[in-house]
């Protein structure tokens, strides 16, 4: 397997896990979605498709830094970006997409072991006699 193979593979199964699903398995030339599609809580499906990339636009990452900044603690950072008259993208960090949707499962906080409660205790049979 060439490592750019594995690279994108790798990619594919960690975007499958942020987002709540499978990686799709296919042959070489087969056309097919990178992963599974998703349903988010709101009933809207996702399909993603996972494309890595040596080093992302400079620009880019600058403004999704500087939507950081701005944010408070907590916040997602989106960045809004359209070509002139275009429709407009919304650029975000997956595991922050991921928690936007619901797609991310979310942690519940630790709780107390309950006790096992026992059987109640039962009065013996009388076998029918009068008591």
């Amino acid at each position: 397997m060439a490592a750019t193979h594995r690279r994108w593979s790798r990619r594919e199964r960690e975007a499958a896990e942020i987002l709540g699903t499978k990686r799709v398995h296919r042959s070489r030339f087969e056309v097919a979605p990178d992963v599974e599609r998703v349903v988010a809580p709101n009933g809207r499906g996702v399909q993603a498709e996972v494309k890595t990339r040596k080093r992302l636009p400079a620009w880019l990452t600058d403004w999704l830094a500087q939507a950081a900044r701005y944010s408070l603690p907590g916040d997602a950072a989106v960045v809004v970006v359209s070509e002139t008259g275009g429709r407009a993208l919304a650029v975000t960090w997956a595991e922050d997409f991921a928690d936007l949707t619901g797609l991310k499962p979310k942690a519940l906080p630790p709780q107390q072991a309950l006790p096992i409660a026992s059987a109640p205790e039962t009065e013996p049979e009388n076998n029918g006699e009068p008591t």
